[in-house]
């Protein structure tokens, strides 16, 4: 099996769908390991697909300031009982900033919060959104 993030490794779970069960891996996961230092990562033109997480993020799980922009997010998966943000989940500790422009998230699955975005900025941060499309997002 390759190294890295793979989204799509074998299916180990006996359900009869080899796929969204938790077993796979995130497409990207953006953290700098330092939560004082919120570096701001820009991700554009991009089709992320086929994430299958057990936690957060299925698709993408960012720890710093983030811009998503023209970019299509879909049929990811977080599972379990922390299971959040299915297609793009952010969260950064003191605050921080997400902008998320033309995007569409369709058909990304959380099994507890925020099947297609799940964020938090912390208590100074914000978030920004222009022109998104939701659909078949639970």
């Amino acid at each position: 099996m390759p190294a890295g993030n793979d989204p799509t490794p074998d299916s180990t779970l006996d359900d009869g769908d080899d796929t969204n069960d938790g077993d796979g891996s995130r497409v990207f996961n953006i953290d700098d390991g330092d939560d004082l230092l919120n570096l701001t990562v820009a991700v554009a033109g991009l089709v992320i697909t086929g994430g299958d997480v057990l936690g957060v993020g299925g698709g993408i799980r960012s720890l710093e300031n983030f811009t998503l922009t023209d970019t299509t997010i879909a049929d990811n998966m977080a599972a379990g009982a922390d299971g959040g943000g299915g297609g793009l989940y952010v969260s950064i500790v003191l605050s921080g900033a997400v902008d998320i422009l033309n995007t569409s998230f369709n058909a990304n699955m959380a099994h507890l919060r925020g099947g297609g975005v799940y964020t938090n900025t912390g208590i100074l941060g914000e978030v920004s959104v222009w022109k998104l499309g939701f659909p078949e997002t639970s």
